[in-house]
């Protein structure tokens, strides 16, 4: 099956991620992309070969022969442009986090469930190699049940070139929303039985120019009273190279890391990537075999983003159910 895909937006995740990535499909072809200015867009045509440059998404949607559409825009006009693409008949995917806010990301998703073809929200982190190496091991029991999930992410820089990304309005928040949200879907994925939860979190902005969003994040989450779940996040971190990431976890049986999978690798040395690839792979094969993805997955994800925002600007402790629980009544 050959899919005729556009693009709706051109910025850096869709130059340094989707876009080779795509370019690797044997079943994908790009044949339209839109970006506000239309420069951006302009400058990929050449490149990846595509044929229609707009500014506008709804020229794009409207092209007769277009199924499939990646919605690579800031977040505050992700539900808009994904409602639009779903009056089309097209299949979406939306990059994360889904929405500004999480009534949006709600009533989307809503949407998404009783919509006919296939709407996919990308958490590429899924997909990297040592992530889906630890998924594995922690589902299959080797560290029995899991007491603890104690992750960290921090970055020595910020994405300066983003304007967008320091305005609440547009972005929905700053550190947390950004590689937070990242890390509660992989956290909650380890947790596929969750009922509900309480929630806390402290956000500080230590920089005068960013001081309207978080710079620094710490959440403290409790699933079912029996997995504490610790994300600790950060911009500007002064660290020898541009990222760390840690990923530990405890269970009743033993501990595990994503520092393990180092050490777990025979043979040849693996390829990691930011797992783009193969997310793309599954978004495009949920359409091939009309099947739906997990988005309560997603919907839990964006839930909790929005209880430690409030648990934050509160100071107080949110609790709620998780919506397999919700679901289920």
């Amino acid at each position: 099956m050959k899919h005729r895909a556009a693009f709706i937006g051109a910025g850096d995740v869709v130059r340094r991620s989707y876009l080779p990535a795509i370019s690797q499909q044997s079943d994908c072809k790009v044949v339209a992309i839109c970006s506000q200015s239309g420069q951006s867009a302009k400058e990929l045509v050449d490149l990846y070969g595509i044929k229609i440059v707009s500014q506008h998404y709804e020229e794009v949607l409207q092209q007769p022969d277009i199924d499939t559409v990646f919605i690579c825009t800031p977040t505050h006009v992700h539900r808009e442009i994904a409602e639009a693409a779903m009056r089309y008949g097209r299949h979406v995917l939306v990059e994360k986090p889904l929405c500004t806010t999480y009534q949006d990301s709600r009533m989307l998703l809503q949407q998404a469930r009783s919509y006919d073809k296939t709407f996919y929200a990308a958490f590429n982190n899924q997909f990297r190699v040592e992530n889906r190496w630890l998924k594995t091991k922690v589902l299959t029991g080797k560290i029995g049940e899991v007491e603890l999930i104690d992750f960290e992410w921090y970055r020595t820089k910020r994405h300066v070139d983003k304007a967008w990304l320091y305005d609440p309005p547009r972005s929905g928040g700053g550190v947390l929303v950004d590689l937070g949200a990242h890390m509660l879907h992989l956290a909650l994925s380890l947790l596929p039985n969750r009922q509900y939860y309480t929630a806390s979190c402290h956000n500080v902005s230590h920089q005068a120019f960013s001081s309207s969003v978080e710079d620094t994040s710490i959440s403290m989450i409790s699933v079912d009273d029996k997995t504490t779940i610790l994300i600790k996040l950060g911009w500007d971190m002064k660290l020898p190279k541009p990222s760390r990431v840690t990923l530990e976890l405890f269970g009743l049986a033993g501990r595990i890391s994503n520092r393990d999978f180092e050490e777990a690798k025979v043979g040849s040395p693996v390829t990691k990537s930011d797992g783009y690839d193969l997310m793309i792979a599954e978004f495009l094969q949920h359409i091939d075999t009309n099947t739906k993805p997990n988005l309560d997955l997603v919907d839990d994800t964006m839930m909790l983003v929005d209880a430690l925002y409030r648990s934050s600007q509160t100071q107080t402790t949110i609790a709620g159910e998780f919506c397999g629980a919700v679901n289920k009544n």
